[in-house]
């Protein structure tokens, strides 16, 4: 597996190449110049809230596409009973899952977003 902090001039079928572009914490330094972290973690966490979920919720692992399988493999797969007790002692953990399950719903392909105006 190769680590890559930025992936600039990568798609987003980034894990097919074996890469873990570890976008949250990219973006996570990124905000946390602007932002506080009750902001800024949710964000950081949200690889970990996937994992979480898919190690407690095996509907949300059924439901993952071909592409989140794949990136779900690189990133560690689902937590061990362990590192789910570590992940509910962050302090934004609840709002990870909750920010995660708000970006899943943005994955539908048939969703009609209004126009920004």
């Amino acid at each position: 597996m190769t680590l890559v902090i930025s992936s600039p001039g990568k798609d987003e079928r980034i894990a097919e190449q074996g890469v873990e572009a570890q976008h949250e914490e990219l973006g996570a330094r990124f905000l946390s110049r602007y932002f506080t972290p009750e902001i800024v973690e949710p964000g950081r966490l949200h690889v970990a809230a996937k994992r979480f979920l898919c190690a407690t919720d095996a509907d949300y692992l059924s439901g993952l596409s071909a592409a989140s399988l794949q990136s779900l493999q690189l990133q560690g797969g689902p937590m061990s009973a362990a590192e789910v007790a570590e992940f509910k002692r962050e302090p934004f953990w609840r709002q990870a899952i909750a920010l995660r399950q708000f970006d899943d719903l943005g994955k539908e392909p048939e969703m009609e977003t209004p126009p920004v105006s």
